[in-house]
Parts: structure tokens; C-alpha cells; sequence
């Protein structure tokens, strides 16, 4: 269930009301596009394209047309599991 006030509604720019979370949910392994592509060596847009292309799923997306993804540091681990694969 969505963490916003409503209770009952996805925020606005959750990618899916599963995954939708309010800022004083989020635990403190949350990461950032920037901090995903540190952690793998690569340029914020190979973040974006895999996320394009379906193989990392993030929480959130912060608003506007250039917001950063937001992923779980599950997500980020399991995604460097397949990676090594």
C-alpha cells in the first residue's frame, strides 16, 4: 500500500502502487541514479537505459521531466547477481 497520506492512492510519480513509498518510509538504503552508476563504473544514462530496457527496477521516480530514479539496495544487489551471471 502506498505510504502517502491517502493511504489508498499511489503518489503521482510512483512507477507502481506496489513499490509506492512516502519520503518518511524509505529506509536508509535507498540509492540514487548517481550512486548506482558509482557502484557499477558506468555514466548516469547506462543506468537510465537499463532501467529502459526492464533490468533494474526502481521504486520511484522524483518528479519532472529529469528526475532521478530511486532503487532499493536489494534491487541494486540482485541486479549485480544477474550482472556477474
Amino acid at each position: 500500500m502506498c505510504g502517502n497520506f491517502l493511504r489508498d492512492t499511489p503518489h503521482p510519480y510512483c512507477i507502481t502502487p506496489r513499490a509506492c513509498y512516502s519520503v518518511t518510509d524509505m529506509a536508509t538504503d535507498i540509492l540514487t541514479t548517481r550512486a548506482v552508476a558509482a557502484r557499477f563504473g558506468v555514466a548516469i544514462s547506462t543506468v537510465t537505459r537499463w532501467v529502459a530496457d526492464g533490468h533494474l527496477q526502481p521504486f520511484h521516480k522524483t518528479p519532472g521531466l529529469r528526475g532521478q530514479f530511486l532503487f532499493t539496495a536489494d534491487e541494486v544487489e540482485r541486479f549485480a547477481k544477474d550482472r556477474a551471471a
